[in-house]
């Protein structure tokens, strides 16, 4: 079989791509809008995604698809104009099935890394969500020198399934790997002090030019924080992006993670951008709070952005989670231990100063 690559362009190649959803999964795909030509050709004018499309070349057929996401781009800021995002996901990918093993997805693979790749500027790496269950996916990111740095461990509900596993089968963990594309120079990056270690471990995996600076405390800021949430109802997940750190960080963050988990949500990702000492020296708090680090994800929206989570589901089989490579076990291992501290742990409000009393 001849496969051509391109990009998707109109109604009809919108179509087709529908046509392939459902033959490959019926309506139980897990991004509906892959479903609505109009809804997925508006995401791709936005860049919210780029998709790629696998064309048979003897019988035109539409045979797979793999995009280029712009991570939570539910809740991300616009992009100015004429820039395109500075780290994307590559994900959403389907293969026909009587075309599986034909090398359609790493074909689709390499023409996003150079094709799309080239074409913006301002990209400076890619990541593949991996889930664990699943060794396949996590070998083919690091055939493009993909590096883990974030577990999101039962970051996927039990009933949601695109592989026609049984129902009675435990949350899925979902890893992160990183590819880095372009480099930005050498660059210090505030860190919590108790993760300089697992920052400078990430950073020589990734041969990243980063220096992780230590910081404890940090002057207090006067503006407000600003954030920015989504949620998926019948994914149980949520996610709080801190936008702008103010100097209520950690009681705002908490106030929206405490919304989220009221709300029925049984995972929860917080993302906090490591640009300034303030935003590093508030994860202390957080993580006495109940929440603890899960990784890293460089680059995104062109700022280092730690990975903080709190996860309430039950029975998820930590034992069944499979990883690939020696960086892949550190870091299973390092959030495994962070999640089993942090369990039990009511998500506490952080303590108030108390007034000065007058004499």
């Amino acid at each position: 079989m001849s496969i051509d690559v391109r990009l998707l362009r109109d109604r009809d190649d919108a179509l087709r791509l529908r046509d392939l959803v459902y033959g490959t999964y019926g309506l139980t795909y897990h991004r509906d809008f892959m479903y609505d030509p109009e809804r997925l050709l508006e995401r791709n004018r936005t860049q919210a995604i780029v998709s790629l499309l696998a064309i048979d070349s003897d019988t035109n057929r539409v045979v797979g698809h793999l995009a280029l996401i712009r991570p939570w781009f539910e809740i991300a800021d616009p992009l100015a104009p004429g820039r395109g995002p500075s780290v994307v996901e590559v994900g959403l990918s389907i293969v026909e099935p009587e075309c599986r093993g034909q090398q359609v997805q790493n074909t689709l693979a390499l023409a996003a890394v150079l094709d799309v790749g080239a074409g913006n500027p301002d990209l400076r790496g890619f990541y593949m969500k991996c889930v664990t269950s699943h060794p396949y996916s996590q070998r083919s990111a690091r055939r493009f020198l993909g590096r883990a740095t974030a577990l999101f461990p039962a970051g996927v509900p039990v009933w949601v399934r695109t592989d026609g596993a049984a129902a009675d089968l435990a949350p899925t963990t979902t890893i992160l790997l990183h590819c880095p594309y372009r480099e930005h120079a050498p660059r210090e990056v505030p860190f919590p002090v108790a993760h300089v270690g697992f920052a400078e471990e990430l950073y020589g995996s990734l041969n990243l030019e980063r220096r992780p600076r230590p910081v404890r405390h940090a002057s207090a800021l006067t503006n407000d924080t600003r954030l920015t949430t989504w949620f998926d109802g019948s994914r149980r997940q949520g996610v709080v992006w801190v936008r702008k750190t103010g100097g209520d960080i950690v009681e705002a963050a908490l106030d929206r993670v405490r919304w989220l988990l009221d709300g029925h949500m049984e995972h929860v990702t917080l993302l906090l951008p490591l640009d300034c000492a303030a935003a590093a020296s508030a994860v202390p708090a957080l993580e006495a709070a109940g929440l603890f680090v899960g990784g890293l994800i460089p680059d995104l929206e062109g700022v280092d952005t730690l990975v903080l989570e709190r996860v309430e589901a039950t029975d998820p089989r930590i034992d069944e989670i499979a990883v690939v490579g020696e960086d892949a076990e550190r870091l299973r291992d390092r959030v495994l231990a962070a999640w089993h501290r942090s369990r039990g742990i009511p998500l506490a409000r952080p303590a108030r100063e108390r007034p000065a009393t007058a004499p």
